[in-house]
């Protein structure tokens, strides 16, 4: 999905540890006690 938003061979490393950070910052804050299943599709 990154190479979609790739718009130099540079930017793909850097897209990629984007969308990793994401998920490590979404695992962190994520409480199932709300109720809510964590997916990552």
């Amino acid at each position: 999905m990154a190479r979609r938003y790739q718009h130099t061979p540079g930017d793909l490393e850097d897209l990629i540890q984007g969308g990793t950070l994401g998920r490590i910052r979404a695992v962190e804050r994520f409480d199932p006690s709300l109720g809510y299943e964590f997916s990552t599709d």
